[in-house]
């Protein structure tokens, strides 16, 4: 659509495959060495938890600061936690406790970057083309889905844990650089500065508590992102007793999924859904409930 634009995308996709490289990686560490679906779970948890938790924390931190700032300095913290973490695992020194400790503190670093990425997308593209950019935002998610698993899970069976961890950091400290050079439009904040931070969060929990509509979606995701959860836990320990149970079924399995969200974002782009969001959420929800019965 644009320079600033491609600048994220280009940042987003190259980090996003260097997380499924993370993550793959992670997960098939864990089961090997521990052999605890338990652990496996408890790696996960703590992937996702604080994010989920600080959620309306960083929606106002959003509103009152730069976008750009907080999403290049999430990237820095998460790629330098890595490379910690790759160090900690060298000198052998890497144990489960710390492995959780980092997982925790990319998941907080995550939960102010990703709400900072729709918000900034009106200050890059026009208004008639926000549906068209969130669709290719979809699309270049699906399209690391597909390729980090797989990538990821090669690497790790050929080189290693650490090869994975290693690019995983760089791919952090890449988008970083890339977000660095973005030019956005000024957005007012005259409204925040005369408020502090816990009054906007305040705020912005009363206005789910009390829109209807958006807070029986919000519950419905939560429940959905609960329950799925618990099946891509399930995932690595499923593709460990696969034939050949290496580190390749994971990715593969994992890839499926970016299938399906390539095809999704490539159906909305070309089919626009302006007016009819709410209808497809709880029908694609619907057929998620029958696939997983099936």
């Amino acid at each position: 659509m644009n320079r600033n634009f491609n600048l994220l995308l280009g940042g987003q996709l190259v980090s996003q495959i260097g997380d499924k490289f993370h993550m793959l990686a992670v997960a098939f560490m864990v089961l090997k060495t521990t052999g605890s679906p338990a652990k496996m779970g408890l790696v996960l948890f703590c992937s996702i938890f604080p994010g989920m938790v600080l959620g309306f924390v960083a929606g106002a931190v959003i509103d009152r600061y730069s976008r750009k700032r907080i999403i290049v300095g999430a990237d820095v913290a998460r790629g330098i936690i890595v490379i910690g973490m790759s160090l900690l695992y060298m000198t052998g020194s890497l144990s489960f406790s710390l492995l959780l400790l980092t997982q925790v503190l990319i998941s907080v670093c995550t939960a102010f970057f990703d709400p900072a990425i729709p918000a900034m997308l009106p200050q890059i593209v026009k208004k008639d083309e926000l549906t068209r950019a969130n669709s290719k935002t979809q699309l270049v998610s699906g399209i690391a889905t597909i390729a980090g698993p797989v990538l990821g899970g090669l690497t790790v069976a050929w080189s290693g844990y650490l090869t994975a961890f290693i690019v995983n950091a760089f791919s952090y400290l890449f988008s970083a650089l890339s977000e660095s050079f973005l030019r956005l439009a000024p957005v007012s904040r005259q409204n925040r500065t005369a408020t502090k931070l816990w009054e906007d969060i305040k705020e912005g929990c009363c206005y789910v508590g009390n829109t209807g509509k958006l807070l029986t979606i919000l519950v419905m995701v939560a429940v959905i992102h609960l329950l799925v959860g618990a099946v891509e836990a399930v995932i690595p320990i499923l593709a460990t007793q696969l034939t050949g149970g290496s580190a390749v079924n994971i990715g593969y399995i994992q890839t499926a999924f970016g299938v399906g969200s390539v095809l999704a974002a490539f159906g909305i782009s070309v089919h626009s859904i302006l007016g009819k969001e709410v209808g497809f959420l709880f029908a694609s929800v619907c057929c998620m409930g029958v696939v997983f019965l099936v």
